[in-house]
């Protein structure tokens, strides 16, 4: 989800709702027309706590503690929970021939270091 609303707010769109696996994106011409017609709305939303406030349904792949834990822990303990997490799930659900990779990226506005 992070990824989705990075790449699509480089483009101009605002993360509007999120349920269960479905993200709906809007155009950020017209995300004043949005909060207009929703009270307490406004752009841009974070991902994380529209993600935590997403009703999920069964069978949940990963639970709201896990979530919670992932966003919580220190970096790269949540990053090998979630390799964990992910690899026991590719053999639970045969999706070996699925690759997938987790990084780390920078916080926006931020920069890194440069080393001597």
């Amino acid at each position: 989800l992070s990824y989705f609303n990075e790449l699509l707010g480089g483009r101009g769109f605002y993360l509007f709702k999120l349920e269960s696996e479905n993200a709906v994106w809007v155009n950020s011409k017209f995300a004043s027309n949005f909060s207009a017609g929703e009270i307490g709305l406004e752009f841009p939303i974070d991902e994380w706590a529209c993600f935590l406030q997403t009703p999920m349904q069964a069978p949940l792949l990963f639970t709201a503690e896990q979530s919670m834990d992932w966003l919580l822990a220190d970096t790269y303990t949540a990053m090998q929970r979630l390799w964990n997490n992910i690899t026991r799930l590719s053999t639970l659900y045969n999706w070996a021939a699925t690759p997938f990779t987790l990084d780390i990226s920078r916080s926006r506005g931020t920069t890194f270091a440069t080393l001597p």
